[in-house]
Parts: C-alpha cells; structure tokens; sequence
C-alpha cells in the first residue's frame, strides 16, 4: 500500500505541476547554449537569455503556487528548483517563505550581473510575480519586523571583494505595500557615494556595517587606514533603519 500510495503521489505531481520538462529542457538550452556564448560576446544577448531564463523560473514557481496544496509548499517548490540549478550548473536558488509571500533568490552566475530577488504571492486571488529586484551583486535575504505586522525583509547586495578584503555592498528594505512590494530604506540613499564595506552583519533589530572613510590622503591599500562603523537600529513607528552609533578605527 505504501509503495502504490507513493506512485499514485509522483503521478498526481507530474500531472499536476504543468510542463515541467518542457520547461527544464529550455533551461537546459539556454545555459548550454545562448547563455554560454552571450556572456562572452555580448552584454545584451545576455540580458535576452537571462529574460527568458527567469520567465521560465518565473512560470514554474507561479504554476506551483496556483496549484496549492503541496506544490505551494516551500519544500516542493525547492525541490523543483534544485532541478533547474543542476540544469544551469553553478547557480544558486533559495525559496524563502514571509508570511502570504514567496521570495525567490536567484544567482544564475558567479559574476555579479544577472542575479535577481523575485517576489510572489496573490494578485487578485490569483497567484502572480508581484516584485523583481536587479542590482549588480549576489543577494541575500534577511526577514525583518516591519509596522503593523506587515511583510518586510532586507536584501543584500555583495560585490567582487577587492585584495584588500572589502567589496561594494547595496543594502535594501523592501516591505509590501497593497499589490506590490517597494523598497522603503537603501543604502544607496545613505552614502550617495557608494557604500565599500569590510563588513556588515544583520542581527535582530541591528544592522552593523563597517567601510572604508574616502578621506584627503586617503590611498587605497595604505596601512594603517581610517574605517568607520555605524550601527543602525530598525524603528517601530517607520520600520526603517536610524543610525544609533558611530565610531572610527
């Protein structure tokens, strides 16, 4: 009985989640094919292939969702994922479930170009991509507390660490707001002048971040060099982060 219940369960879940082969072998194609000669030719083939990557991505998890049941859970959608990372070679996807929404984070390459933080969940009782978020780094997603009991997380945005051990970093809040969700809180507002970090952790209501001060004299590689570290604090009233401290080294 059990085996017969598990051939039952795989043949309700290749019936059920749609043209997953169909899909899978179109991953295949462009990560062996367009995407291999795009990245070294041309920039703009490969913002086509990676457009039509993530559709694929982008119709495979809307798909899981709408179905409900099992195929919504964050353990199938996962699992279903991983066979695309292994068809891409070298790429890293992770599912993280916040609440009513799904969040897909998504390194298709070692470079920084071309990776993206998706969003999904409910878009007039249907299931839906609701956000995108692009930058140049690899993102990783933080879950945060937000106002009223809302849905917000943090997005980080790493770059190529440089010789001297530090990397530009981008750090966002995003929080969902009606339909869709927005970034509330950036980095990029804070240091107009890009942020350069050694370092930067993420825990409970603190986020710590420390980075080089670009100051008269300043030369990169020097011993002995000044860094600054501000310590924020995320805000009950706004949700958004207020530096709390400051200190040099």
């Amino acid at each position: 009985m059990a085996a017969l219940a598990g051939a039952i369960l795989a043949v309700t879940l290749s019936a059920t989640a749609g043209p997953v082969p169909d899909r899978l072998e179109r991953f295949r194609e462009l990560a062996s094919d367009r995407l291999s000669v795009a990245q070294v030719l041309d920039a703009s083939l490969a913002a086509d292939a990676y457009r039509e990557a993530y559709a694929l991505l982008d119709g495979e998890i809307v798909e899981s969702l709408g179905s409900g049941s099992v195929f919504a859970s964050t353990a199938f959608l996962q699992d279903r994922l991983d066979g695309f990372s292994d068809a891409w070679g070298g790429a890293a996807v992770r599912i993280v479930r916040l609440g009513a929404l799904t969040v897909g984070v998504f390194q298709l390459v070692d470079r920084t170009l071309g990776n993206s933080v998706r969003v999904y969940g409910g878009l007039r009782e249907r299931a839906a991509l609701l956000t995108t978020f692009a930058h140049d780094g690899h993102p990783t997603v933080h879950p945060l507390p937000a106002p009223a009991g809302g849905i917000q997380f943090l997005v980080a945005w790493d770059g190529t660490a440089s010789g001297r051990g530090n990397r530009p970093v981008q750090l966002e809040v995003a929080r969902q707001q009606g339909d869709g969700v927005r970034v509330v809180w950036t980095t990029a507002t804070v240091y107009p002048d890009g942020l350069v970090a050694r370092s930067y952790s993420v825990r409970g209501l603190d986020l710590r971040v420390r980075y080089e001060l670009h100051y008269p004299g300043w030369v990169p590689g020097c011993e002995g060099q000044t860094e600054q570290e501000d310590v924020y604090r995320l805000t009950v009233g706004t949700g958004t982060y207020a530096r709390v401290t400051q200190r040099q080294y």
